[in-house]
């Protein structure tokens, strides 16, 4: 990792960490101390976390009550290591990145790896995004990789 840090310092480019929880939303809440201790140990200022797969614990569904409190634990943990959150299969923006600034964006719509589950997303589907889910508020969007 110091290796990595030190290497992207020089090239002047700031990293993003990644935390995939493969949907186990219980085990991130246990880990998320350390988790942050880590990003500020090596420079990371911002982290996309990703939920993908069924929500642990069994039954809860991403855009239930149970995982909006987490996105918000993980917001609030986030913000007192001073750390940027910007969450993958997440709600619909609902405000809560006013609340929290340190929230700064939602995927929260159909990205471009649907092409490998599907038959893909239009180019209508492209275009309108920004006249449809920007008005909620940020997102990221993987529009183009290959």
């Amino acid at each position: 990792m110091e290796e990595i840090t030190n290497y992207a310092k020089q090239k002047g480019v700031e990293m993003i960490m990644h935390n995939e929880t493969g949907g186990s939303a219980t085990n991130y809440d246990r880990h998320l101390d350390t988790a942050f201790r880590f990003m500020n140990k090596y420079s990371y200022n911002a982290v996309k976390t990703g939920y993908v797969g069924q929500i642990t614990p069994r039954g809860e569904h991403h855009d239930g009550q149970w995982m909006i409190e987490h996105f918000v634990r993980v917001a609030e943990k986030a913000a007192q290591y001073q750390v940027m959150v910007n969450m993958h299969e997440s709600v619909r923006p609902i405000g809560l990145n006013r609340t929290y600034p340190n929230w700064i964006a939602n995927e929260a719509g159909r990205g471009n790896e649907w092409n490998a589950f599907s038959d893909g997303n239009t180019p209508e589907h492209e275009t309108i995004m920004p006249f449809t889910r920007l008005m909620g508020g940020p997102m990221d969007l993987h529009s183009r990789y290959f």
